[in-house]
């Protein structure tokens, strides 16, 4: 009875539930999902490619190809290049199936300057004064970075010492800084001139009904980016929106502008705008709790959307192992409490040093290392090929914004 070699190429993931299993090609990012009946027939043989004795390559015989599972399940193999079929010989292929070989190793870090190269993002919020009241102000800055109104003020010496001690480590690090008004922070122009003088450059944030020319124009002339924030579209100043473009029309790639976008009508704002300015520009869906339609209609994530993103092999390792949207970011809040994520418990405060802090979140905080390992995302195939965990999950209660499960 002749026999036969069947294999997959080490770029193909499997993905398994008790309802469906997905083979997905990191490389070419095709994919091939199987359910119902056809699942039950080739479950030995899924589990066999699985097993890692063997390597991604197991054998078949004359009677095993007879079978309309089998068969269809080799070719469809064979149709998108995930793998092959070829006649049984002594020298059996042998495939390092795509596994996260060694986890970073959480448990062995102490703290030390080592720590510190894992922080990629710090956020200042110098102050949090502010003569605005706007709706949400408390809420916004849970689900992305925003203005916000809270007690307290950072010294920029403070500030300036957390940052040397940062970049005497790494060069790399991305920095924001926040207010409340942040033009009501007394010591801007200080920090600005700290940042020409290591030619650094950052990220500064402003509402804009906080508007500030002379300011402003010191942020831009000095090589930093202007985030300018709108979230009021029920009663938009659009003539001061007009005023800030124009203002800045010689640092248009440095300026931009975050539209905070509750309904659908507040995108016919923002499209009205943008037919008469090209400007660089965001757009911000908020969840205010009254507004679940919304985010179905146009956060909700189907089928179709999950699998039309570009995954490597590289990005499905990183969701397995951490949370792309929070590793590596730190925040502190003008009352001088640190967090990684403001949804979870502060990691410390002024008092303690970085390192401490960092090393506190890497080894008992709930942000960097959040993944999909809750229900239902556990048990759906689609588990790491899914955007890690946001902010918005959180806001709408859900551990999942799919349709799957």
């Amino acid at each position: 009875m002749q026999k036969y070699c069947l294999y997959l190429e080490p770029s193909v993931f499997i993905f398994r539930s008790s309802t469906s299993t997905l083979l997905y090609d990191s490389n070419t990012n095709k994919y091939v999902l199987f359910s119902g009946d056809e699942l039950f027939d080739l479950d030995f043989i899924i589990s066999e490619l699985q097993d890692l004795d063997n390597m991604y390559s197991i054998e078949l015989s004359d009677s095993d190809l007879q079978d309309t599972s089998i068969k269809n399940f080799i070719s469809q193999i064979r149709k998108n290049y995930m793998g092959d079929l070829y006649p049984y010989s002594r020298r059996k292929v042998r495939v390092v199936p795509p596994m996260l070989k060694c986890h970073f190793p959480y448990s062995s870090l102490k703290k030390g300057e080592n720590v510190i190269t894992l922080l990629n993002e710090i956020t200042f919020q110098l102050n949090g004064i502010c003569n605005l009241s706007c709706d949400f102000c408390s809420l916004y800055q849970r689900q992305f970075n925003n203005c916000c109104k809270r007690t307290g003020y950072l010294s920029v010496e403070f500030v300036i010492n957390q940052l040397n001690q940062i970049l005497n480590t790494t060069s790399s690090i991305k920095m924001n800084f926040l207010g409340g008004d942040i033009f009501q922070y007394s010591k801007i122009d200080v920090l600005i001139d700290y940042l020409k003088d290591r030619k650094l450059k950052a990220n500064f944030y402003t509402h804009y009904k906080n508007w500030n020319e002379i300011c402003c124009r010191n942020i831009l002339v000095n090589g930093n980016y202007l985030h300018v924030i709108v979230n009021d579209f029920q009663d938009i100043q659009i003539d001061n929106i007009y005023t800030i473009i124009k203002q800045t029309s010689d640092y248009l790639s440095q300026v931009y502008f975050r539209f905070v976008i509750h309904l659908d009508e507040d995108l016919e704002v923002v499209n009205e705008l943008l037919e008469k300015y090209p400007i660089e520009y965001s757009l911000i869906p908020f969840f205010d709790g009254n507004n679940m339609r919304f985010f179905v209609e146009n956060v909700f994530l189907n089928q179709k959307d999950i699998l039309e993103r570009k995954n490597s092999k590289i990005d499905i390792y990183h969701r397995q192992t951490f949370n792309l949207h929070d590793m590596g970011k730190l925040i502190q809040t003008s009352d001088g409490l640190y967090y990684s994520n403001l949804n979870f418990p502060s990691l410390g405060n002024s008092n303690d040093h970085i390192l401490d802090v960092i090393t506190r979140e890497l080894n008992s905080g709930f942000a960097w290392k959040r993944t999909r390992d809750e229900k239902p995302c556990i048990d759906c195939v689609f588990q790491y090929l899914c955007p890690s965990p946001s902010n918005y999950e959180i806001a709408l209660n859900k551990n999942n914004l799919c349709f799957i499960k």
